[in-house]
């Protein structure tokens, strides 16, 4: 196995890790991140994945969602036509909620 020279290493991608290794990257920094991966490999274990942070990004949406399309929303169209999510354009990862638990 060849040596590998890095100003920084980082143990786990989790949403600690992977936000370090980021950080430090784009400081310029060589980085080396560790990473254990789960049953299917990967970074970041199940908060990144399927937990904590999909979640928030689910929340945020709807909340985005749900104030755009109130009638007290002063994003309204001058139309005045509802607005209607679209899920054709959603990126898919393949997996289910329940494969990936």
């Amino acid at each position: 196995m060849a040596d590998i020279a890095a100003k920084v290493l980082v143990l786990g991608g989790g949403p600690g890790g992977y936000v370090s290794a980021i950080r430090a990257g784009q400081l310029g920094l060589d980085v080396v991140l560790i990473e254990h991966g789960g049953p299917d490999g990967g970074l970041g274990g199940t908060c990144l994945n399927v937990g904590c942070i999909p979640s928030k990004a689910i929340i945020h949406a709807a909340d985005a969602y749900g104030r755009a399309s109130s009638r007290r929303s002063p994003r309204r169209s001058a139309s005045g036509s509802s607005i209607r999510p679209s899920t054709s354009r959603a990126p898919s990862t393949g997996r289910t909620a329940s494969s990936a638990a």
